[in-house]
């Protein structure tokens, strides 16, 4: 089985990079495991007008 979990910008808060470095020791065993970050990117205000 394989998982890919997409982050948008980089995990900040360190509870959170602590958690999802146990969970994929701990999966490794059974899955694999691919952690991608997506760079973080600004929106306009006007976006959603054209």
């Amino acid at each position: 089985m394989n998982i890919t979990l997409v982050t948008v910008g980089k995990i900040k808060e360190t509870y959170l990079r602590d958690a999802l470095h146990e969970y994929k020791k701990r999966l490794t065993k059974y899955c694999h495991i691919k952690i991608i970050e997506v760079a973080d990117e600004k929106v306009l205000e006007n976006a959603s007008e054209k």
